[in-house]
Formats: C-alpha cells, sequence, structure tokens
C-alpha cells in the first residue's frame, strides 16, 4: 500500500474527541483505498509497523507545510478544531524536544544555553544562513 499526503488527511478527523491512533488510522486509510464504503474494526487487523512509521513520517511532513495536524499517546492524530487544541499539542511537542534537548546536554556534558547556542548556528547552516 502506497500511503501519500492526501491519504493521511483524507482520513484525518477535526477534533481531540474524533482522535485515531496510527494504527487505525493506517486501518481508516487501507479501507478507503481497499474496501470503500465498509467498517472497519482495528482490532482485526494485525499492525503494519512499515505503514506506521510511514504515516508518522508523513505527518510530520504535513506540519512542516503547516496543516495543523495534532496528536498526542491519549488522544492519537486528529486535526484542531480549535486554537486551543493546537495550543495544547505545540505545548506537547515542545516538552518532548526540551526532554531530548536536556538529556543531549548532560550526554555531552555541556550547559544546555550552549548546546542551544550550538544547535542554533547548525540550523542557520542547513537554512543557508551565514553562521
Amino acid at each position: 500500500m502506497n500511503l501519500s499526503p492526501e491519504h493521511v488527511l483524507g482520513a484525518l478527523r477535526r477534533g481531540r474527541a474524533n482522535g485515531l491512533s496510527v494504527h487505525e488510522l493506517v486501518c481508516e486509510i487501507r479501507n478507503r483505498l481497499y474496501f470503500p464504503g465498509q467498517p472497519v474494526d482495528p482490532q482485526t487487523v494485525r499492525p503494519n509497523l512499515a505503514h506506521q512509521r510511514m504515516v508518522r513520517t508523513i505527518v510530520e511532513q504535513l506540519r512542516r507545510e503547516g496543516h495543523p495536524i495534532c496528536a498526542t499517546p491519549r488522544d492519537g492524530y486528529f486535526l484542531a478544531a480549535t486554537a486551543e487544541e493546537l495550543d495544547e499539542t505545540c505545548n506537547f511537542l515542545r516538552e518532548r524536544a526540551l526532554t531530548s534537548l536536556v538529556q543531549i546536554a548532560q550526554l555531552r556534558r555541556k550547559p544546555l544555553p550552549e548546546l542551544m547556542g550550538q544547535l542554533a548556528l547548525d540550523i542557520a547552516r542547513a537554512q543557508g544562513e551565514p553562521a
């Protein structure tokens, strides 16, 4: 099954209450492609880990394009229905990123501000800006 950004966007539902786990999202896409109009029970479908990774990669790409895709382990993936839902997802992602950065700083035995300065230079270079 070839997954595309259009497949993912088409399967996402609006609002936290309508969130889907990555497994449920893959099942929804699969059903739309191969069994249109038929209900699917994700409990009866074996998880396909490769497809789940592809969905996560596509979600990352779509977010970079500005699509308001929210996700938390508790709520699953969904399109933001409110500014509050989008803010909560942004806060979740920021906290996850900060936790990772603290771990990197500790592994490198560098203060976080020093590590952040290095990251800023790396980002500028990656974007083609003068360092």
